[in-house]
């Protein structure tokens, strides 16, 4: 059965996080704790090598994985940052998720770190190309909607356009608006992991959206994650649009 953790329970533990110089918010950590490494060991050595190619290879185009290692003692990873994000807001993310991600999960041979910015995520498991949705972070806006039937329409509608355009984009990200109401605009941003192949991204984000009715039903807001896509929706624009809206380079 999938993991699934409201955000309460990583409330606390995103006040154990240090500090960094970044506007990303921290949004949950998932640590099993079911293999660990010693420290100083042949593993820990391709770890640190590893997120420090992530860290520096990403920034460019938003994405990168790697690997490092043989056999027992090689371990994967990749590093994603948010489609509308510039390459200096992805690299300051990474920054702090590389130094979070070794604090807050020592000697763990499998950990994801996710922000509002970019998610950070290796394994001593292979795990490119396939769709993870066993964990799962859920948050809400407490504010109500104040008609429930028009606005999960219009979600649900917003939903499965932004899960088509995405599940088809070389980048596996699409975000975009639809009208709720005359006064109000619904503003949502579906992303994949691109490991993904678009067949999967398309299951996985339809996957997600299936768990919005659990989640976040009544709620101006929301936003549910699992470790291979994500999505999230508010009536306030909090993606960068002109990023978004930008004719793609030639």
């Amino acid at each position: 059965m999938p993991r699934s953790y409201p955000v309460l329970l990583f409330f606390s533990l995103g006040l154990m996080l240090r500090c960094h110089a970044t506007s990303s918010n921290f949004l949950w950590i998932n640590c099993p704790h079911d293999a660990n490494y010693t420290t100083n060991s042949t593993f820990q050595t391709n770890l640190n090598l590893l997120l420090a190619s992530l860290s520096s290879s990403t920034a460019a185009t938003g994405y990168s994985n790697d690997t490092e290692g043989q056999s027992s003692d090689q371990v994967h990873g990749l590093a994603l940052c948010r489609g509308d994000v510039s390459s200096s807001v992805c690299q300051t993310c990474l920054d702090a998720a590389v130094q979070d991600i070794i604090q807050s999960c020592p000697n763990g041979m499998t950990s994801t770190i996710c922000y509002d910015d970019c998610l950070l995520r290796y394994s001593n498991q292979m795990f490119f190309s396939t769709v993870d949705t066993s964990f799962r972070y859920w948050a809400w806006n407490i504010q109500n909607v104040s008609d429930q039937q028009q606005f999960e329409t219009t979600l649900g509608n917003l939903m499965d356009d932004l899960t088509e355009k995405a599940s088809s984009s070389p980048k596996l990200f699409a975000a975009g608006s639809a009208k709720v109401t005359s006064f109000d605009k619904l503003y949502g941003l579906v992303q994949c992991s691109r490991d993904l192949s678009a067949d999967d991204c398309y299951r996985c984000l339809r996957d997600t959206v299936t768990f919005i009715p659990k989640c976040c039903s009544w709620k101006q807001g929301g936003k549910v994650y699992a470790q291979s896509c994500y999505l999230r929706f508010e009536l306030y624009p909090y993606y960068n649009i002109s990023s978004v809206n930008a004719p793609p380079p030639p």
